[in-house]
């Protein structure tokens, strides 16, 4: 009996500093919950890397097989030589969820993408007053997208352009350009009536009298100055003089055939490598191809 007591008495002592079975249960409840946020913030940390480093996420291939499954799940078995949390959980399949998936990774990237966003908006709110740049082009894909970037000025007086995001758009008329442009200023909180500058190029769409972009715009808001846009126009202004000076103009044209010629035929373009090679010529700081010419740049 005496020993069964003392059994009993030290039991209720290591009762009392281990606490209730249902203290045990919420402290375990609690370390999980923060171990699980842990690993949220690890895998958010290398999906944010990159796409700040602006590389593909994405692999080919991701199955367990796969001996390269692309930059952000690669990164993450790097990650896991000296991150626990990440070990257990992405390595060792600790728990039955990773969050890796396509679907979560976009939806990762866009909370990141609008919160990126809102931080830009609330720096123009806090300026009171901003202007708009406005490009549109094609992607890969064939599709117009429309990119817009809002101009503001902070409280040291220093100008800050804010991209605010790439919209696809059906079609570039000025009636839905400035449709664009007015639903997203008002989506992300701005008001037109705050709008003092518009920045486009020397499209009849943009700047039109009429039925153009800024043209639609200053009817409502006759403060919201148009600018073509100089750094287009200093780009138009020197394809136009390179082309009246014949020196200029013959130097830049046989530039254009001799790299269509070399880069016409692999054998060529290793006879130009061993000259290269053989004068000690650099091409670009050290770039190896020659470069077609480009009257955007």
């Amino acid at each position: 009996r005496s020993c069964v007591g003392c059994v009993w008495l030290g039991g209720y002592k290591n009762s009392e500093k281990s606490r209730s079975v249902i203290g045990k249960v919420s402290t375990h409840c609690v370390q999980e919950v923060a171990d699980n946020r842990e690993y949220l913030k690890s895998i958010l940390e290398t999906l944010l890397f990159c796409a700040r480093q602006g590389i593909a996420i994405r692999g080919h291939r991701e199955n367990e097989e796969s001996i390269n499954k692309g930059n952000y799940q690669e990164l993450l078995n790097l990650r896991s030589k000296d991150n626990d949390i990440i070990k257990r959980y992405y390595i060792e399949k600790e728990k039955s969820f990773r969050y890796v998936s396509g679907e979560y990774s976009n939806q990762f990237l866009e909370y990141m993408a609008k919160v990126v966003i809102k931080s830009n908006v609330d720096d123009v709110l806090t300026a009171g007053i901003f202007g708009v740049i406005i490009d549109e082009t094609q992607d890969l894909s064939k599709h117009e997208q429309v990119a817009i970037i809002l101009r503001y000025v902070n409280n040291d007086f220093e100008p800050i352009e804010a991209f605010l995001g790439f919209y696809k758009t059906d079609s570039t008329d000025g009636l839905t350009l400035y449709l664009l442009i007015k639903n997203t200023v008002l989506f992300n909180g701005l008001k037109l009536e705050n709008l003092r500058g518009q920045c486009y190029d020397g499209a009849a769409s943009m700047r039109g009298s009429y039925k153009g972009v800024q043209s639609r715009i200053k009817e409502e808001n006759s403060l919201a100055l148009y600018v073509y846009c100089n750094a287009h126009i200093l780009n138009l202004c020197l394809i136009d003089l390179a082309k009246q000076v014949s020196y200029v103009r013959n130097v830049f044209g046989t530039l254009k055939t001799l790299h269509n010629f070399i880069n016409g035929s692999s054998k060529r373009q290793a006879i130009f490598d061993k000259i290269r090679l053989k004068l000690n010529l650099k091409i670009c700081d050290g770039q190896t191809n020659l470069k077609s010419l480009s009257d955007t740049r």
